[in-house]
């Protein structure tokens, strides 16, 4: 017998209701900074404590000369305050900060930067805070950022709710390793975001070079990590120059050149993890060589333990891929393009309600031996166990293949997991009339209603798998929302409304009586207010991993409407309840 969220269910509704603005931080706590030498002076907390004491806030603002030059392990709060930086506020930082906004210019040569943090020793989480410093690195330097440039072997997430970068990331190295540049992170092992939103451009050019638009590589190391996004957009433009051969002349790598809207690369080998993008968007052109996506580039999701799940994203943004350059003529190329994700190679990968009206294309001069566009790429993992479904796309005919992978010689023929697109169902051909006027809002949503694909997981997966994917007991399901009118296209915010059928036209968020077809998904009777109005519920339980996906962000302001709050120390996830999302237990 399934078990029932009563008291989920009361959470979400007495939160719902709560409509008064309270203030982001009510007094700020701790020792207050007037100058940047108070700053400098700060003393961190001591290495053998178990949770970070020292505490400062912001009492005005400040011009910092320098960085903060020893690990600074602490709660800042910005108390709406803006620093003036020409380095990175720290050298290491770890803890939590927020109420924070960073301005000016930093230029690196042969090191790596970002505009708050160049390192992060422990993690940190960062909440309502605006990145507007540009980050430029050149010379013998790897990686950049707006937030941090490293956090790497932590396997607690660093979490980032309600925050901004505005910064562009310029990165044109001369360093033989492998390049990473991302709005708020190069690298980071465990990442969480909601609600965040980068609008700097990402140019990079190195060997073997990865960018993102919230992070370049996330989930590196072989342990148990996550990459999640909820309600995240991109809006800057992403490019990675074609220097694919080492500096040495000679190498020639295969783990880069990969960039992606939200995340440029995730996962590696024997890893456990989850990975899940829902709700996102990317309005930014993405131009890389290897594996471009508009929302994810490329994604090492092998076996039963680690999956990617993608949902109700959105692209806009044209993307361009192709390497242009080779070592030698023996070498064979596939690039991958993709208005989602370029290339997955877990059997249990989840990409569906998602809709694209960017064109893919390769760039002039490309090398690679196949030259047709495709949905996804693959690697030999069995793509009949996909779970590929209503995504919508005005450029369905560009197309040739549905996804296709490297193939290889076995027994003197050649293997491949490739499918023509007339084979396999998941894309439906639409235009952006269709989408303005609300009908693919209404036909994803019906789709999302009727999905069982847990229960069929269920089926082809052991118990503990099918739990670690979180599929456990049903599929886990929201849904877009539309103002017919006013929104050109749909976003995961109820505020927006539902949209319903009638007759013919698609209208807002009011049942037509006696036609069960116009209805909107049904309402949960616990939550049900006026027919009229009331947004619909949520399709099922929210991942198991703790983590649940908000309602759509705004920019970060000083005070915030609703009830919540914001869970430091990184030991717990975030939870974010309201009025974006209801949940349920599907029936």
């Amino acid at each position: 017998m399934r078990k029932t969220l009563s008291i989920i269910l009361c959470a979400v509704m007495l939160l719902s209701v709560c409509t008064f603005a309270i203030p982001v931080s009510a007094a700020p706590e701790g020792t207050a900074i007037n100058n940047a030498d108070e700053f400098l002076a700060m003393v961190s907390t001591p290495a053998d404590a178990t949770e970070p004491t020292a505490k400062y806030y912001l009492a005005t603002d400040i011009t910092l000369p320098s960085s903060y030059a020893e690990p600074f392990w602490g709660i800042l709060d910005g108390n709406g305050h803006t620093v003036t930086v020409s380095t990175p506020m720290f050298n290491d930082f770890s803890g939590e900060v927020k109420n924070l906004k960073i301005k000016g210019e930093i230029f690196y040569q042969d090191a790596n930067a970002a505009a708050f943090a160049t390192l992060s020793s422990k993690g940190f989480n960062a909440t309502d805070c605006v990145n507007d410093a540009n980050v430029t690195i050149t010379g013998n330097a790897k990686w950049a950022a707006g937030f941090v440039a490293d956090c790497e072997n932590n396997a607690v997430p660093m979490i980032f709710t309600n925050c901004v970068n505005n910064g562009d990331i310029y990165v044109d190295s001369t360093a033989d390793e492998k390049m990473r540049a991302g709005g708020f992170g190069g690298i980071i092992d465990s990442a969480i975001f909601f609600n965040c939103t980068n609008t700097g451009d990402i140019y990079m050019k190195g060997n073997i070079c990865i960018a993102g638009g919230l992070v370049s590589r996330v989930a590196l190391h072989a342990a148990q990590h996550t990459a999640e996004a909820y309600g995240c957009t991109n809006t800057g433009n992403i490019t990675v120059e074609d220097t694919y051969i080492g500096a040495d002349g000679v190498s020639f790598g295969s783990a880069g050149a990969d960039a992606g809207g939200i995340f440029g690369h995730i996962g590696t080998s024997k890893q456990s993890g989850w990975y899940r993008v829902w709700g996102c968007k990317n309005e930014g052109k993405i131009d890389a060589p290897y594996r471009v996506g508009g929302i994810v580039g490329y994604t090492y999701a092998s076996g039963t333990t680690a999956y990617l799940d993608l949902q109700f994203c959105i692209n806009t943004g044209d993307i361009v891929y192709g390497r242009t350059q080779k070592k030698d003529e023996s070498t064979v190329i596939f690039d991958y393009g993709s208005p989602f994700v370029a290339y997955t190679n877990s059997p249990y990968t989840t990409i569906k309600y998602n809709i694209n009206t960017g064109a893919v294309s390769q760039r002039e001069g490309t090398v690679a031996e196949r030259k047709e566009n495709t949905f996804f790429g693959c690697s030999s993992a069995d793509a009949t166990m996909y779970d590929l479904q209503g995504n919508y796309d005005i450029y369905y005919d560009q197309y040739k293949y549905y996804s296709f992978a490297n193939p290889y010689t076995e027994n003197g023929r050649d293997v491949g997991n490739i499918h023509e697109l007339s084979e396999t169902e998941g894309i439906i051909k639409t235009t952006l009339e269709d989408i303005k006027s609300g009908k693919v809002c209404y036909e994803i949503c019906q789709l999302a209603e009727s999905d069982a694909f847990g229960e069929a997981l269920m089926d082809t997966l052991e118990a503990d798998a099918a739990k670690a994917a979180g599929f456990e007991n049903g599929a886990y399901r929201f849904y877009f929302y539309q103002k017919i009118g006013t929104d050109n296209f749909p976003s995961i915010n109820p505020a927006q409304g539902w949209v319903v059928l009638s007759g013919s036209t698609y209208v807002n968020g009011e049942k037509v009586e006696g036609d069960e077809t116009t209805e909107a998904p049904k309402v949960d009777e616990t939550t049900k207010g006026d027919d009229a109005t009331e947004a619909p519920s949520q399709g099922t339980e929210a991942p198991s991993q703790g983590t649940e996906a908000p309602s759509e962000g705004t920019q970060p302001t000083t005070e915030k409407t609703g009830c919540g709050g914001f869970v430091a120390g990184g030991v717990a996830l975030v939870a974010i309840l309201g009025t974006a999302l209801i949940i349920k237990k599907r029936d």
